[in-house]
C-alpha cells in the first residue's frame, strides 16, 4: 500500500506539472523520458585551465573558454584547426579532441590510441608528438620533464618526447612484474610508477609472484571461452613479495630502496620530497595493525629514519600519500583515521614526530 500511495502521488504531480502546460504527459514520457527536453543540461569535458580562472569545455566538437567572472565563451580551437595541427605532424584520422587535459597555462596534453600529442593553444600547433604502440597499458606522464612512463606485458619503459623509447626492465620471468599495482590493489594503490616532482627520476614497483600459484580464470567473452590464469594467493599460502625501485632518466640507473625485512609486507603510499632528494612510504606489516612511515634517501636506497608510527589492536589503514607544500621542501599533510574520523595532520620531517 505504502508503494502505491507513493507511485499515485507521483503520478499526480506530473499530471499537475503537465496540466498547467496544456497537455499530458504520455506513459513513455513519464516512465522512459524518451524527450530529451527533459533532460538537464551538461558540460562535455569541463575541465579548469591551469593557472587562472578560466575552464574549457567542448561544444559541437570545438573547443571554448569560459570564466567564472562572466557568462562569456569563447572559441579557443575549432576542430578544423585541431585537424590541421595534427596532419601537420603526420597524425591521421584526428576524431576530435578526445581525452585531454591542460598541463600549463597554453599547453594541452591530448591522449591519442597511438600517441601522447603536446598541443600548443595559442600557437595551435602540436609541438610534441610521443608515438606509443597501442598494446601499453598503466601510463604516467610527466608534466616536467615532458617523458611518459608505461608497462607492455610484464616490463616498463620511458619515452621522451622525441619518442625515444628507454627500457627500464627486460624481465623475462613473466613472475616478474615492473610498474604495476601490487598488493592486490589495496592501502590506496592505485597504479605502479610515480614521478618525481622534476620528472627525472621514477620511482616504480617491482613485484615478485613467481612463487604464487597460478588460479585458472574461464573468459567468457570470445565466441569460444579462453582460460587465463592469474597469481592469486589461497589463504595460507604464500604471498608475492614487493620491492621499490628508483630509476634515473639522466644516467639509466636503477637503485633499490632498502625496506628492510620481513619480504612479504605492505609498501604503500609513495611520496616524494619536493627537492628529489627523499622518498616515504608507509610500511605496514603482514598483520595490517602497524604501520611505519619511513624516509629514504632516493639516491642511495638507504633508509634514514621513521617519521612516525600508527597502531591499532584491529587494523591500520593508510589510504593516502603525504601531500607536501609546493613551497616547503619538508613539510606535508598526512590523512589518517587514527583517532577514528578522518583528519589531516600537519608534519615536518626535520622535526622529531
Amino acid at each position: 500500500m505504502k508503494k502505491l500511495s507513493i507511485l499515485f502521488i507521483f503520478q499526480i504531480i506530473c499530471f499537475v506539472a503537465v496540466f498547467s502546460q496544456g497537455r499530458l504527459l504520455t506513459i513513455d514520457e513519464a516512465t522512459i523520458g524518451q524527450y530529451r527536453q527533459f533532460y538537464p543540461k551538461t558540460i562535455n569535458q569541463l575541465q579548469w585551465r591551469t593557472g587562472g580562472e578560466t575552464y574549457t569545455f567542448i561544444k559541437k566538437g570545438n573547443l571554448f573558454e569560459g570564466s567564472v567572472k562572466n557568462a562569456n565563451e569563447t572559441e579557443i580551437i575549432t576542430n578544423k584547426e585541431l585537424t590541421t595541427a595534427f596532419e601537420a605532424v603526420n597524425v591521421k584520422e584526428v576524431n576530435g579532441f578526445g581525452s585531454f587535459s591542460w598541463i600549463s597555462q597554453t599547453i594541452i596534453k591530448i591522449d591519442r590510441p597511438d600517441g601522447i600529442a603536446l598541443l600548443n593553444a595559442k600557437t595551435k600547433k602540436v609541438e610534441s608528438y610521443i608515438k606509443i604502440d597501442e598494446e601499453i597499458e598503466n601510463s604516467d606522464f610527466s608534466v616536467e620533464s615532458k617523458m611518459l612512463a608505461y608497462t607492455k606485458a610484464n616490463n616498463l619503459y620511458v619515452a621522451d618526447i622525441n619518442s625515444k623509447i628507454t627500457p627500464v626492465s627486460s624481465e623475462k620471468n613473466t613472475g616478474i612484474v615492473f610498474g604495476k599495482t601490487v598488493h592486490r590493489n589495496e592501502f590506496g594503490i592505485e597504479k605502479g610508477t610515480y614521478w618525481s616532482p622534476s620528472g627525472k627520476n621514477l620511482a616504480f614497483y617491482r613485484m615478485d609472484e613467481s612463487m604464487v600459484t597460478e588460479y585458472p580464470l574461464v573468459d567468457i567473452e570470445p565466441r569460444i571461452a579462453e582460460l587465463n590464469k592469474l597469481r592469486y594467493p589461497m589463504a595460507g599460502m604464500q604471498s608475492h613479495e614487493v620491492t621499490v625501485g628508483v630509476f634515473s632518466t639522466e644516467t639509466g640507473t636503477i637503485i633499490y630502496l632498502k625496506t628492510g625485512e620481513p619480504k612479504v609486507q605492505y609498501l604503500t603510499n609513495i611520496s616524494w620530497s619536493n627537492d628529489d632528494k627523499f622518498i616515504f612510504i608507509a610500511v605496514l606489516n603482514p598483520q595490517q595493525n602497524h604501520m611505519k612511515f619511513n624516509q629514504y634517501d632516493a639516491s642511495t636506497g638507504e633508509f634514514v629514519k621513521t617519521l612516525f608510527e600508527e597502531k591499532n589492536d584491529r587494523y591500520v589503514e593508510p589510504l593516502k600519500p603525504a601531500v607536501f607544500f609546493k613551497k616547503s621542501v619538508d613539510k606535508f599533510i598526512w590523512q589518517s583515521q587514527r583517532d577514528g574520523y578522518n583528519h589531516f595532520y600537519l608534519y615536518d620531517f626535520n622535526v622529531k614526530c
